[in-house]
C-alpha cells in the first residue's frame, strides 16, 4: 500500500477523532451520551450455526440496545 494513502487516511482519521470529542465535550450534561446496564436477554432454544443469523445492535423507540 502506498504509504502517502496511509498517513493521509491516519490523519483524516485522527481530525475525525478530535472533532467527535470536541463535539462531546460541548454538549450539554443532559445531552451526553450515557452509559446503562447491562440486561441479559435469554435465548430460547439452540443455536443452529447454519441457519441463524445474531445481532449485537438494535433499535428500541430512539435507545440502541
Amino acid at each position: 500500500m502506498d504509504r502517502r494513502l496511509v498517513v493521509w487516511t491516519g490523519g483524516v482519521l485522527a481530525l475525525l477523532a478530535i472533532g467527535a470529542l470536541i463535539y462531546l465535550a460541548r454538549l450539554p450534561p443532559d445531552r451526553r451520551p450515557r452509559e446503562e446496564a447491562i440486561v441479559p436477554i435469554p435465548l430460547a432454544g439452540g443455536v443452529e450455526p447454519s441457519r441463524t443469523e445474531l445481532s449485537g445492535l438494535d433499535w428500541y423507540g430512539d435507545t440502541l440496545v
